[in-house]
């Protein structure tokens, strides 16, 4: 967890000062005070600025998931390609053996017939 933390800490740190800075902000729109001094410039300061970078985290952010979905959406898609590729092949390579059994069966069948008839013939001429 502690590594998870480590990680995120200038999101972390910048995420409170925007919250003390918008803090700071409804204090001040409450009340009908004006500025007094530089605290208060300061602390819309760092929440105009917090703003400002969490907004270029979260578009950041947003431009690499983006790039790693199009990404794997090509990778998958390119692997999909491969994978119709493979199966149009064997799918040829099944019909062109198909095709070649049935051309066996059919001279098979035929050899039969005519071993048959002869047979046939043979038995019913008289001797």
């Amino acid at each position: 967890m502690l590594t998870h933390l480590a990680t995120h800490a200038t999101e972390i740190k910048l995420t409170l000062a925007a919250v003390l800075g918008f803090s700071a902000w409804l204090a001040d729109a409450s009340g009908d005070q004006e500025i007094k001094g530089w605290e208060e410039i300061g602390l819309k300061g760092i929440l105009l600025f917090a703003v400002y970078y969490i907004g270029r985290l979260f578009l950041s952010a947003q431009r690499e998931h983006k790039a790693e979905m199009k990404e794997t959406w090509d990778l998958h898609k390119n692997e999909s390609l491969k994978r119709e590729e493979r199966m149009a092949e064997a799918m040829t390579k099944q019909t062109v053996s198909l095709e070649k059994l049935c051309e066996i069966s059919q001279e098979q069948v035929e050899h039969f017939r005519a071993f048959v008839k002869s047979a046939v013939d043979e038995k019913m001429r008289p001797h």
